[in-house]
């Protein structure tokens, strides 16, 4: 099964009609993802005068401009249709790229009385689906995936794409609901174990509230029991992040002030990161054209001198312009984070498509990136077993034969010495085959 649009084309060469094969002219692109706490916009409060969207609009709009990117999400903010789906877009993202913004489907199965919301430029995006893997606490928003198919430049002609999925939540704060964040995280978590059956370009981000990543919500999203759903955090820091700020002062994501302004947002200097961009093995390793450029995760408008400090406090901040620094210190207590992925279509886990359109599904998935096929299942009762690995042209003449021992590190079967043509792929287990699929090298 192929996480992804595909082209089905007959392809027709000195062998006849060989079959369903797909086929991409993509060119490469550069992505870049943003996430932020609002601190309850839209929400009016008169105790809390200045948490207001005159205000907060035009903060939030220099902020994008100056960030300029091409996927916003966006938490903590009014249970409102109406203001998620017309007014950010309006009055806020058209400022960056006027008409240029999708947006995900606006969902309240928990009953809470916040929301969060995914944007999109529509240039480079479009929305397959928003799928609600996680409602069961009403104390958070929902917890959606977004899934979005990137619109390469033969989209319309082969309506060949890739898949990105964006995972939004804003979980329970307060140091002691480390137990309920667990639950929310641990419940989202086993959705996604349960249904993602091979492995993809999958984001988890927003505000988790954790204060390390020891805490059972983070440990669910790095060691869970489907291995196709593994998140990592970009930097590869861990420890007790508040209560050693100083060593992770570039990424410390609240709160903006020491003292309590009037939009209500909490105060104590920048002591704890809590917003996280987490991102799937298939990303960190570039396995399916979207790859974590090394080094790109960055807390906007954080210099890293200002740990238990407000942001506008001495010395001068200098990593973004003075007045981004007032926006993000006025705006919200959090402050926004954001990371680049590189987009190169011909890196890409694809070209093997399904044999037949009515068989089942393989037991074991078979992709192919950069010369290699990798092998991976679910089904325990195959881990480990070595299986025979037959490569036809497409005369079915024989052109490779191997043992392949299956596992999900399984090493990848280097294949760089066929020439470019299509095949197919037989993977067998004594007298039961458990792959079988076509392969277009080019």
């Amino acid at each position: 099964m192929i996480n992804r649009f595909c082209s089905r084309i007959l392809l027709f060469t000195a062998c006849g009609v060989l079959g369903n094969l797909i086929i991409s002219n993509a060119q490469s692109d550069t992505i870049k993802i943003m996430s932020y706490n609002t601190l309850n916009y839209d929400i009016f409060d008169k105790t809390c005068p200045t948490n207001v969207n005159s205000l907060k609009n035009k903060y939030l709009r220099e902020i994008i401009r100056y960030v300029q990117p091409d996927i916003v999400g966006l938490v903590k903010m009014n249970q409102d249709p109406p203001f998620l789906n017309d007014s950010i877009p309006s009055f806020v993202l058209d400022s960056a790229c006027n008409g240029c913004w999708g947006h995900g489907v606006l969902t309240d199965y928990s009953g809470y009385s916040k929301a969060n919301m995914i944007y999109f430029k529509t240039s480079k995006f479009g929305l397959y689906r928003t799928k609600t893997i996680y409602a069961a606490d009403g104390a958070i928003s929902d917890i959606n995936m977004h899934q979005l198919y990137y619109k390469d430049s033969s989209l319309a002609r082969t309506h060949d794409t890739i898949f990105l999925n964006i995972i939004l939540v804003h979980d329970l704060s307060g140091g002691s609901n480390a137990s309920q964040r667990a639950a929310e995280i641990g419940g989202a978590m086993a959705w996604l174990s349960a249904n993602v059956k091979t492995p993809g370009n999958y984001i988890f981000m927003g505000d988790f509230n954790v204060t390390s990543s020891g805490e059972g919500c983070f440990q669910a999203m790095l060691n869970p029991s489907n291995p196709y759903v593994k998140f990592n955090e970009p930097t590869g820091l861990s420890g007790n992040w508040s209560s050693n700020p100083s060593q992770v002062s570039n990424y410390i994501t609240q709160s903006t002030r020491t003292a309590t302004l009037p939009d209500c947002g909490s105060s104590g200097g920048l002591t704890d990161w809590f917003d996280h961009i987490m991102c799937s093995d298939f990303i960190m390793k570039g396995t399916d054209a979207f790859t974590y450029l090394p080094g790109s995760f960055t807390v906007i408008a954080q210099d890293g001198n200002h740990t238990k400090k407000a942001l506008t406090d001495g010395p001068v901040n200098t990593s973004a312009p003075s007045n981004i620094v007032h926006d993000v210190y006025n705006m919200s207590n959090h402050m926004p984070i954001s990371l680049k992925l590189a987009l190169n279509p011909l890196h890409r886990a694809s070209g093997i498509a399904d044999q037949f359109n009515n068989k089942p599904t393989d037991e074991v998935t078979c992709r192919y990136f950069n010369n290699n096929l990798n092998f991976s299942t679910l089904d325990e009762s195959l881990m480990g077993k070595n299986c025979s690995l037959v490569v036809y042209d497409c005369l079915g003449k024989i052109v490779f034969i191997s043992q392949v021992s299956i596992g999900n590190n399984t090493e990848p079967v280097n294949i760089s010495f066929l020439p470019k043509g299509a095949y197919i792929i037989s993977l067998t287990s004594g007298n039961q085959s458990i792959c079988r699929d076509k392969l277009m090298k080019y």
